[in-house]
This record gives structure tokens, sequence and C-alpha cells, in this order.
């Protein structure tokens, strides 16, 4: 799981609710990490298989797809 705080109030307009969610400033909102590497959505319908060499030659369909140690600047091991 990955934790962040919203700086500035965002819209997710994608949702399922009618009008989509509201985030505010300061909240906090925790990405299941082991959901999104399992999202059939971004690695097929064979996304639960392991296969290391659909790293090899094909670039991610998003940037933050694969994110085992977090995103952004100040992700690392430890």
């Amino acid at each position: 799981m990955i934790t962040r705080k919203i700086e500035k109030d965002v819209t997710l307009r994608k949702c399922r609710t009618a009008n989509g969610v509201t985030l505010v400033d300061g909240c906090s909102v925790i990405v299941n990490i082991w959901s999104v590497h399992r999202n059939p959505r971004y690695w097929g319908d064979d996304a639960e298989e392991f296969r290391p060499e659909r790293f090899l030659d094909t670039p991610l369909k998003h940037p933050a797809a694969f994110v085992p140690f977090s995103y952004g600047p100040r992700s690392c091991l430890g």
C-alpha cells in the first residue's frame, strides 16, 4: 500500500458515482499496489500469470502501472 496526502482539491470524474468524487485538500488516499499490479486493464487477461518477459520490449500502458517500491521522486527500496 502507498499512502498520499491530497494537497489540493481534485475531482475523479471517472468514478462509478453519478457526479464523480471530489477528494479535498488534506485527506489521505491509499493505493492498493497489489491490485494495480494485477489489473487486466494494464497487464492483459493474463495479469495473474508470472511472465517477466512482458517487461522486455513493451512500454507500460501507464507510467505508474508497475510501482513495486512506490512512485515519484521519493520512491526507494528502503
